[in-house]
């Protein structure tokens, strides 16, 4: 039972630390907008909200709308790059919150006292 307890804690210091990460600005979205900005509505609504889910350091939603814009849109190669180059330093992200929330963790969890010699 405890076992899960950790799991728990753990997941939600990473949601936290996904959310409030202190590093803004590092995932370029002036590409992003760029290369979309003549995109019909609906391919370039869904980018835009993935610019603004970056710029809130809501990476998980940005991440899910750009792989539906992968997945469904018809996409020149410039644009199949520029979604995969904002895909890996979204990655980053994560894996750097994931780490933070892991270091955080452990430095929270008492250690035991050491027996006298």
């Amino acid at each position: 039972m405890k076992h899960h307890i950790w799991i728990a804690l753990l997941l939600a210091l990473v949601v936290g630390f996904v959310g409030c990460s202190s590093k803004k600005g590092e995932v370029d979205t002036a590409k992003l907008q760029k290369s979309f900005a003549n995109s019909d509505q609906k391919v370039n609504s869904s980018v835009n909200q993935a610019v603004v889910d970056i710029q809130s350091e809501k990476y998980a939603e940005a991440i899910t709308q750009l792989k539906k814009v992968a997945a469904e849109a018809k996409l020149t190669p410039e644009q199949e790059q520029v979604i995969k180059d904002t895909l890996e330093q979204l990655s980053k992200k994560v894996a750097e919150a994931a780490k933070g929330a892991v270091d955080q963790m452990q430095k929270s969890i008492p250690t035991a006292p050491t027996a006298p010699k």
